[in-house]
């Protein structure tokens, strides 16, 4: 089944649609927003992509950040790595009620290449690339081992011979869902995620390994997953209400702007509550971190 291309752009021009606009009373589509214009909003050629490549973003981490929902989609895995120490940058001294301490990811990158098509493709099986059967898109297997991330050319890297290209975690970390196993990600630890000593990242306190080699965490997380050929339509109809609603509060237009908010609280959320049926991870607060936040 072919696989259909949503583009950022596409995105916005849903939410434009929900505001009336592509008629002759509403405000008019958008042509390609382009990669550049969402690193630099300034260098957008209207204000209506302007208003819309400066809040995409925004508006993007807001909805993977609503805790009450897990979207499937945007869940991954990792294994944090070795265990902090006492010297590490970062390690919090005071922990009377934790044992461990590990390093939370700030990023995790996937590898992005550029296939021979101008698109970018994402490392879905880990393996040694060879132009002959693994490059995209003109190896002989090469779907068995990427698979597609946009159609832009700007979002990869150049593929090279002979390199090893890893699939894992690939999308920047957003929030905690719980410390899990790797053997079964149904199993849950007690644990909190704080901010570490010299407050440059996030740390996992627990009392548990939960990797089979017994030095490391493993953890489910949500992701930042700027990608919309990955989103379901559930989440690029919530997706497009609150860039629609956003825009509409921009205008000054405050009914359109709360109806649209409302529309995403009472009916998007209940049908993804339901579609996306995964336990939000909530961590009970050690009493040594509750004084060190309170003064």
């Amino acid at each position: 089944m072919t696989q259909i291309e949503l583009t950022r752009t596409d995105i916005i021009n849903k939410a434009i649609q929900k505001l009336g606009g592509g008629t002759s009373s509403g405000i008019s589509l958008v042509d390609t927003i382009t990669g550049a214009m969402f690193i630099d909003p300034s260098t957008a050629t209207t204000a209506t992509m302007k208003t819309f490549a400066t809040f995409y973003p925004i508006i993007l981490k807001e909805l993977l950040s609503d805790v009450r929902i897990a979207w499937s989609f945007a869940t991954q895995w990792a294994d944090l790595g070795d265990e902090l120490e006492d010297g590490d940058d970062g390690f919090i001294t005071e922990i009377a009620d934790w044992t461990y301490q590990f390093n939370l990811p700030s990023l995790f990158r996937p590898d992005l290449v550029i296939g021979s098509d101008s698109k970018t493709y994402r490392c879905s099986a880990s393996h040694t690339s060879a132009t002959a059967t693994n490059k995209p898109v003109t190896g002989t297997d090469y779907d068995d081992f990427w698979a597609l991330f946009s159609s832009s050319a700007t979002d990869g890297a150049a593929w090279a011979n002979t390199t090893a290209y890893i699939a894992g975690a690939v999308f920047p970390y957003i929030r905690l869902l719980k410390q899990t196993d790797e053997d079964d990600r149904t199993a849950e630890f007690d644990c909190q995620e704080v901010t570490n000593a010299d407050q440059s990242g996030k740390i996992l306190l627990t009392n548990d390994y939960s990797n089979s080699d017994g030095d490391s965490a493993y953890i489910e997380y949500i992701a930042y997953v700027d990608a919309p050929i990955l989103y379901p339509p559930l989440f690029v109809d919530a997706f497009a209400t609150l860039l629609a609603s956003m825009f509409a509060a921009e205008m000054k237009d405050l009914n359109a702007s709360f109806d649209l908010k409302e529309y995403y609280e009472k009916v998007i959320l209940p049908a993804a509550l339901a579609e996306n049926q995964k336990k939000i991870y909530k961590a009970a607060t050690p009493t040594w971190f509750e004084r060190r936040v309170s003064g």
